[in-house]
C-alpha cells in the first residue's frame, strides 16, 4: 500500500485526509512496489503543484497510459541481467517513449508548437532543444519538464525513504534523520524536478534563507544534507552526472551568528537559584557548580558517584558526553571531584529518589534526573523545556542564556580566579587549543599524576566560592 498525507489546504479537493494506494504487487515483488510508489508520489505532487496555483490537478488518462508503459520497461529491465542484450532494447524504448511524451508536451504547452521551438532555436543559437523551449517561454518549460517528471517517476525526494535507509544515514540519531528528511522535503516543495535544479536556482534558495534570517552555520548544515542528498542520487543513477553537477557545493555564504550565548553573572545564577525549587533549582545548581554539559548531568546515575585517589567523584563516561568525530577517547571522559557544596546537593538527590515521583521509563534506573526521555530517546529534552520554562518566567532571553552556558560561566569564573587553561579544561571536559599534547586531550583520569584529583577539587571549591549563595 502506499499511503499519502494531504495537506491541509487540498483536503476539501480530495475530500480525505490522506490517500491510500495500492501497488496491487506482493512481498516479493518489492522494486516494482517501490517504482509504483515513485510515481503515485510524483504524480501527487504536481498535482499539487497544479492545485495550489489554480489548475484541476488532474492527471489526463494518455498520460497515465504513458507513465504505466514506462514504469513496465523499467521493470522488465530490473530483471535482465545487467549485461543482457535486450537491456540495450529497452533503452531503446524508453527512449522512443521519452521522445514521444515530450512531443505530445510541447504541442500541448508551448504556443505554436514545435515551429515555435525550432523557430526559438535558430533565433537563439540554442543546441539543446530544452534551452530553446525555457529561452520561449519558461512557464512552458516548466509544464514540459513536470510531465516528464510524472511518467518516470522522478521528483527531488522521490527517493528519500530509500535514502534515509542507507548505512551511512541510518547510524544517525532518529533526531538527525528527521532532521535531513524536513530538510530535503521543504526543499522539494519549491523545487519539485531534479532537471530543474540548478546552481541558480539553490542560489536563490539560499539567498531567501540568509533573508530570513537564519544563521550561516544553518545554513551551511542544510546544504551539506542537499548536497549529500544529491550524491546518493548520482549513485543510483536518478540523475545525469554529465548534464548536472552537484548544485548544492560550493555556495559562498554571508556570515551571521543569530544567538551568540552569554554567560551567567554571578547576579542572575543567584535569581535562577532563588526562584523556585525541586528538581530544576537542584540541576541549575549543580551546573553552575561543576560546568557539566547538559547530557552529562541528566546522565549521572547513582552508580556514577564512586571515589577516585581517595576523592569523591562524579564519573563521566564515554557514552554520559559529547563524542568525538576522530576515534579518539571523547575530551568530557573525566572525573569531577565532588565538593563541599555539591554534596549536599547530591547526597539530597539520591535520599529522595525513591520518593520521587520518576517517569515511568526511568524507574529502577538510578538516575538523579529521571524526567524522561524524548521521541528520540534523548535524556536532555525533558529537562531542557524544563529549565526553558524556568528561565522564561523570570524574564531571560530566549536561545542567548541557556543550560549550556553553565560551562562558559564557569570557564570564566576560573580563568579570574587563575586557573590556567589546561587545568580548566580537564575540569570542563574541553579540547584546549590545537596541541595535541595537552593534557585536555587525554583521558584525565590516568593524567593523576600530572594534575592530581585534590588539586582539582582544591580549584572546583574555588568556584564554589564564586556562588556563596547556594
Amino acid at each position: 500500500m502506499i499511503r499519502i498525507q494531504v495537506p491541509k489546504d487540498l483536503q476539501a479537493h480530495y475530500g480525505k485526509r490522506e490517500l491510500l494506494l495500492s501497488t496491487k504487487r506482493k512481498a516479493h515483488q518489492l522494486e516494482e512496489a517501490i517504482l509504483i510508489r515513485d510515481q503515485e508520489l510524483a504524480a501527487f505532487k504536481v498535482n499539487r503543484y497544479t492545485l495550489r496555483t489554480g489548475g484541476t490537478g488532474a492527471i489526463p488518462p494518455l498520460v497515465r497510459e504513458d507513465a504505466d508503459s514506462w514504469a513496465k520497461i523499467t521493470r522488465d529491465q530490473n530483471r535482465m541481467h545487467k549485461d543482457d542484450p535486450e537491456q540495450e532494447g529497452a533503452e531503446e524504448t524508453k527512449y522512443l517513449l521519452m521522445e514521444d511524451v515530450l512531443h505530445k508536451a510541447v504541442n500541448e504547452f508551448v504556443d505554436g508548437g514545435w515551429q515555435a521551438v525550432n523557430e526559438e532555436a535558430g533565433r537563439t543559437g540554442a543546441t539543446d532543444q530544452f534551452e530553446a523551449i525555457r529561452s520561449l517561454d519558461p512557464k512552458a518549460y516548466q509544464n514540459v519538464i513536470k510531465r516528464l517528471d510524472v511518467v518516470r517517476g522522478k521528483t527531488f525526494d522521490a527517493h528519500l525513504e530509500r535514502y534515509i535507509k542507507q548505512r551511512s544515514v541510518s547510524e544517525l540519531t532518529l533526531k538527525y534523520q528527521d532532521e535531513i528528511k524536513k530538510t530535503i522535503k521543504e526543499f522539494a516543495t519549491e523545487n519539485i524536478h531534479t532537471d530543474a535544479i540548478s546552481r541558480f536556482t539553490v542560489n536563490d534558495w539560499k539567498e531567501q534563507l540568509e533573508r530570513e534570517g537564519l544563521a550561516s552555520s544553518t545554513i551551511g548544515k542544510r546544504l551539506g544534507m542537499l548536497g549529500k542528498y544529491w550524491e546518493y542520487l548520482e549513485t543510483i543513477d536518478a540523475i545525469d552526472t554529465k548534464a548536472q553537477s552537484n548544485p548544492f557545493t560550493g555556495h559562498k555564504i554571508t556570515k551571521k551568528i543569530k544567538h551568540k550565548r552569554e554567560m551567567f553573572t554571578v547576579e542572575e545564577a543567584e535569581q535562577l537559584t532563588e526562584e523556585g525549587s525541586g528538581l530544576i533549582i537542584d540541576f541549575i545548581k549543580l551546573g553552575l557548580l561543576t560546568g557539566c554539559r547538559m547530557k552529562e548531568l541528566c546522565s549521572i546515575k547513582v552508580s556514577d558517584l564512586t571515589t577516585f585517589d581517595n576523592v569523591r567523584i562524579i564519573r563521566i563516561s564515554e557514552e554520559m558526553t559529547k563524542g568525538r568525530s576522530d576515534g579518539n577517547i571523547s575530551s568530557g571522559v573525566r572525573n569531577v571531584p565532588i565538593t563541599s557544596k555539591m554534596e549536599p546537593i547530591l547526597d539530597q538527590l539520591v535520599a529522595h529518589q525513591k520518593e520521587r515521583k520518576c517517569h515511568p521509563t526511568q524507574r529502577n534506573k538510578g538516575y538523579l534526573f529521571d524526567t524522561g526521555y524524548t521521541q528520540y530517546k534523548d535524556l536532555t529534552g525533558p529537562m531542557s523545556k524544563r529549565f526553558t520554562r524556568h528561565k522564561s518566567a523570570l524574564g531571560f532571553k530566549a536561545n542567548v542564556k541557556v543550560a549550556h552556558c553553565f560551562r562558559h560561566t564557569a570557564n570564566n569564573l576560573l580563568g579570574r580566579s587563575n586557573v590556567d587553561p589546561v587545568k580548566r579544561a580537564a575540569l570542563l571536559g574541553w579540547v584546549e587549543g590545537a596541541d595535541k599534547n595537552l593534557m585536555a586531550n587525554q583521558q584525565y583520569g590516568d593524567q593523576s599524576f600530572i594534575y592530581s584529583m585534590s588539586k582539582r577539587k582544591a580549584d572546583l571549591e574555588i568556584l564554589c566560592d564564586q556562588f556563596w549563595f547556594i
